[in-house]
């Protein structure tokens, strides 16, 4: 269905991760709408990020590349997310939500 790849800015730290199987916003290998990846950062900082996903059908296959910045803040080093809110306002108390 896809898989996302991320690189710190100082090219020191790289993340490679594919979507959940399995779960809520799973795709049932149907794709989309919505697709879940997990990445877990050992250093604060800028990172530039690369999604790419298979779309259409296998006689007509389109692979669409999306690229995106984001900051990562220094955490509280117990390995979670702390709550927040996502664009409608769900929050989760226990780590990252993706709803």
């Amino acid at each position: 269905m896809g898989h996302l790849v991320i690189i710190s800015e100082d090219r020191k730290e790289f993340v490679h991760s594919h979507p959940h199987e399995g779960g809520e916003h799973a795709a049932g290998g149907m794709g989309g709408p919505k697709v879940d990846f997990e990445a877990h950062f050992n250093v604060p900082g800028t990172y530039k990020g690369w999604a790419q996903f298979n779309v259409g059908t296998k006689e007509k296959e389109q692979v669409i590349t999306v690229p995106f910045t984001f900051t990562v803040a220094k955490g509280d080093g117990k390995g979670e997310a702390a709550p927040h809110e996502h664009g409608g306002g769900e929050k989760k108390e226990n780590g990252h939500d993706h709803k």
